[in-house]
């Protein structure tokens, strides 16, 4: 091999291992880069999620308030309990959000809430709208009624019946939602139940505006009872 093509040859293994020098190089760079971008993604994600808990609990407090409850935010669905929920009682008492009677209360959108019974001690009704066309509101503190999503020490009575409500998916649909009115007016709304053996947990506060004025509503999801004990 002559002189000058050993120096031809010499040269290109040289810029080989230039490139290759590069690459590594460049390889280097790209895992640093990878590296800050993962930690700084997962420092975002950390404090969004705290956010995200610091709010929900603030709405936890509110829909406390806004239900009439003093105790956990969270809801237990689950209609199989060892109190005889099947008997059917006498309400104590009917208190109605607006006016002082039933001629007082607006018309129910089709699958709101037209009364909130509570069944804890002396059993009584919370009227939050009137049904349409002359039907009446279930009385009755039967969950097993058809009109009725029940937890522990409440009922949800509805004008249409509940065997019309599909089964919520966990963590993906909304069981039912609860809007604030500026003028302290609650609506709630029914949109599918949660199985057995769950419980309902708010995952979405927002504004609410409408013809009323701004108000808030409040997304429920259900989630199976072991992961939120987890949870929790």
């Amino acid at each position: 091999m002559s002189p000058s093509s050993q120096k031809k040859r010499h040269d290109r293994k040289k810029k080989e291992k230039e490139k290759e020098k590069e690459k590594e190089k460049e390889k280097e760079k790209e895992k640093k880069r990878i590296t800050i971008n993962t930690t700084t993604n997962r420092h975002r994600d950390c404090a969004t999620a705290n956010i995200n808990q610091m709010d929900i609990a603030a709405a936890s407090l509110i829909l406390v308030a806004i239900l009439g409850r003093v105790s956990h935010a969270v809801i237990d669905t689950d209609t199989d309990t060892d109190t005889d929920t099947d008997t059917d009682i006498d309400i104590d008492r009917i208190l109605y959000q607006n006016g002082e009677s039933e001629n007082d209360l607006p018309i129910c959108s089709p699958f709101s809430v037209c009364s909130r019974i509570d069944t804890y001690g002396a059993a009584w009704s919370l009227r939050l709208c009137r049904c349409a066309n002359g039907i009446q509101c279930p009385a009755s503190t039967d969950p097993n009624d058809g009109h009725t999503l029940a937890d522990k020490t409440r009922q949800f009575k509805c004008c249409e019946s509940t065997d019309r409500l599909g089964k919520c998916r966990y963590f993906r649909d909304v069981t039912w939602t609860v809007i604030k009115y500026a003028d302290n007016v609650t609506q709630q709304m029914l949109f599918c139940s949660c199985p057995k053996n769950s419980v309902a947990y708010i995952i979405k506060r927002q504004a609410y505006h409408g013809t009323r004025g701004t108000g808030y509503e409040y997304s429920f999801a259900c989630s199976p009872k072991s992961v939120n004990q987890m949870i929790s």
